[in-house]
């Protein structure tokens, strides 16, 4: 069925509006998507594919779901109540350094392991872990053992946690008041990250580590997560 611009434009409008299906889980999108798609007609696909385009080429600037992510964890909302669920989003979608006590007390670990044949089965739907035992007796093992390791370095706060030098608090404060760089942009949060900690070294990567580890440890409710890793890894890519 031919529309005009116009009418697919109003269209779209409309489909914007409607609710998502109760089915439908955000985190599961991939496998929401191609199991609705095995049940549709060619020409419902190539029907999906033209409204598409369309919707890309009229709204070029909607959130992608990355974009939308960068926005919830180096963004702040004025409505009290939006900016509350925002803040519970990014406490439960990040790991917590105080977890570390209860993970090193035997509460974390690994339950359960699955093997997958990536190049034939992509989406991993069929498990061969029982087709290949020792294969995954030694995956297990180098697992296990990186995960020993990590544990071996992790911190533990709580109860009995050093408090820092005063000197390293009055630093941090310090680096609060620093003025963003003009080359930041808050929507390409992570590309910019990675491309100063390219330049950086060993030891001013160590250094930033452990500027932000302190830095959620003494104000674990700052207001803007993103601006603040950015201030400090400003500060030691210039020590």
């Amino acid at each position: 069925m031919n529309r005009s611009t116009s009418d697919v434009e109003k269209l779209l409008s409309g489909i914007d509006s409607h609710k998502l299906p109760q089915a439908y889980d955000a985190w599961k999108n991939q496998p929401y998507v191609e199991k609705r798609l095995e049940g549709m007609t060619t020409e419902q696909r190539a029907r999906l594919g033209q409204l598409w385009k369309e919707k890309q080429r009229l709204d070029p600037e909607m959130p992608n779901r990355k974009e939308f992510f960068c926005l919830l964890y180096n963004s702040g909302f004025k409505n009290p109540e939006a900016e509350k669920l925002r803040r519970e989003f990014v406490s439960l979608n990040q790991f917590q350094e105080s977890w570390s006590t209860a993970i090193k007390a035997g509460n974390g670990g690994f339950q359960k392991f699955e093997l997958y044949d990536l190049s034939n089965d992509p989406n991993q739907r069929t498990d061969i872990a029982a087709q290949h035992p020792e294969l995954v007796a030694r995956l297990k093992k180098q697992l296990q053992d990186i995960y020993a390791s990590v544990l071996a370095d992790a911190p533990t706060w709580g109860s009995g946690a050093s408090t820092p030098p005063n000197g390293l608090e009055k630093l941090l404060a310090e680096i609060d008041t620093y003025k963003l760089p003009q080359a930041y942009n808050p929507s390409n949060h992570q590309p910019y990250v990675d491309k100063r900690m390219e330049g950086m070294t060993t030891k001013q990567r160590a250094r930033l580590g452990h500027l932000w580890k302190e830095k959620q440890r003494l104000d674990p409710k700052m207001p803007n997560r993103g601006r603040s890793f950015i201030r400090i890894l400003e500060f030691t890519a210039k020590e």
